[in-house]
């Protein structure tokens, strides 16, 4: 951690960003069992979705930590802080998503990362190149299908795009 940028000291700045949008903020030692993973100094601002039960997580511990649906990334203090404050107000003004791949009929997760909402058309072997790049992964999606869900902060843009699996060649 740099000594110099402590997280959790831009609390106040990140709530001001917020705005209008309902949210709670959390420390070590709340009684809720869902932060009991709070240790001293890091704060837990947790952003409360007016359209459903969707929460967006943001934590400062020694860095700085998003979470919103199956996304979570961490951002360096020193050099992320700009981009993390700009997945912030991408997903909050619906302009950015997490966009995350599953497979076989348990929906097992591979990987998530964040696009703009123009990126969501684009074919699902670009979107998630980073993951299908790894072959036991690819695999398992071309073995068992599954399925690619893009999570909005609005729900009237989610979207989910079933991945039927390969075709198996007939031997003759």
């Amino acid at each position: 951690m740099s000594e110099d940028i402590r997280p959790a000291e831009r609390t106040e700045e990140l709530l001001a960003l917020l705005g209008d949008v309902p949210f709670e903020v959390h420390h070590a030692g709340d009684s809720d069992e869902e932060y009991a993973y709070l240790t001293e100094d890091n704060v837990c601002i947790t952003v409360l979705d007016p359209h459903q039960d969707k929460k967006l997580f943001i934590d400062l511990d020694d860095e700085f930590t998003l979470t919103f649906d199956a996304f979570h990334c961490h951002y360096d203090p020193e050099d992320g802080y700009e981009e993390f404050v700009s997945d912030i107000r991408g997903i909050l003004q619906n302009d950015i998503c997490a966009a995350t791949l599953y497979y076989g009929e348990e929906h097992k997760w591979l990987g998530s990362t964040c696009i703009a909402k123009a990126d969501i058309s684009r074919p699902i072997k670009e979107v998630f190149r980073f993951i299908l790049k790894i072959s036991e992964f690819k695999k398992q999606l071309r073995d068992h299908g599954g399925e690619a869900r893009f999570c909005f902060w609005d729900p009237v843009d989610d979207r989910m795009i079933d991945i039927p699996r390969a075709q198996k060649k007939e031997r003759m």
